[in-house]
């Protein structure tokens, strides 16, 4: 029997996409999964498409929660405490989990004892479901596949790649790692950041899920909403910048100015003076990262 894997998935405001995202489920390669929804005080019908689409499906292997909204960081460790799976996969409600994707990953961490946390790639959809773009992590960030293999510490510390619903983790690096910090609004840097400290991270070089670009994310590049995320980032950039050496470690700790820079507004002209000064940063250790690897 393959080991059963924890599909969660927390819902917000995603009535639109939520059937897609839940039919996909239905189409996975693997055998032995469960899954578990939380709808987190949507003001939308969100809860209602799930309510009903579980009633579709009752032999399906799910449950379904709601709650007043809680944020992303205490929905996913709601679900977690209630997953019985030996590893775990997060798809956020508008995305899409592709047949093929769970399998492999497992295979990859089940002979690699070392690791507890694998990462892949995911193909870009619009809001009709249409590919835009065959990878994610190449279109939106620049990735190369050879280096993130080589030395994925360095380069998603540096250069951050991650994508949508790409995650496969071990029930028990919740044991090591901790759960996500609820005090942060955006959840996945900072966690990440913890595993990568370990180097606990193995990249699986192919496409696994579909990540949606939809008004609704992309509404959150207002200036306010741009200056928040980038926020978030720095605090857990300098929050863990001691667990790490050399150029990860002053890269992290670099994110000191970020927050100082943001202390002193939230107008346009700060937005662009933080982003002058993080595409300098970004420029000076990619040249760094390049020296190092010569060296």
């Amino acid at each position: 029997m393959k080991p059963l894997v924890s599909i969660i998935v927390p819902i917000f405001n995603h009535e639109l996409y939520l059937e897609e995202c839940l039919n996909a489920l239905t189409r996975l390669n693997y055998p032995n999964i469960e899954i578990l929804l939380c709808d987190d005080g949507s003001t939308d019908d969100s809860y209602l498409v799930a309510k009903k689409w579980l009633q579709r499906n009752a032999g399906i292997n799910a449950r379904l929660f709601t709650q007043e909204n809680q944020g992303v960081c205490k929905t996913l460790n709601r679900l977690i405490c209630e997953s019985s799976g030996e590893y775990l996969t997060l798809c956020a409600s508008d995305d899409v989990l592709l047949p093929d994707g769970l399998g492999d990953r497992v295979d990859l961490l089940e002979h690699d004892n070392l690791k507890l946390a694998c990462v892949g790639d995911a193909e870009l959809i619009n809001e009709h479901s249409h590919k835009i773009a065959d990878s994610a992590m190449k279109t939106l960030y620049n990735a190369d596949y050879d280096l993130l293999r080589k030395d994925i510490v360095r380069e998603l510390v540096v250069r951050w790649s991650i994508v949508g619903p790409t995650l496969l983790i071990r029930r028990s690096a919740y044991d090591v790692v901790g759960f996500y910090d609820e005090s942060l609004l955006v959840e996945d840097r900072e966690f990440y950041l913890r595993l990568l400290s370990r180097d606990a991270v193995t990249f699986w070089p192919h496409v696994v899920a579909s990540y949606r670009i939809h008004q609704n994310n992309v509404s959150r590049k207002s200036t306010p909403a741009r200056l928040s995320i980038i926020n978030q980032v720095a605090l857990s950039n300098t929050k863990l910048s001691n667990h790490f050496t050399g150029s990860c470690r002053l890269f992290l700790a670099s994110h000191h100015a970020d927050l100082f820079i943001l202390s002193l507004g939230e107008s346009k002209r700060i937005y662009y003076l933080l982003q002058s000064f993080r595409m300098a940063r970004k420029i000076i250790f990619s040249i760094v990262l390049s020296l190092e690897r010569i060296i």
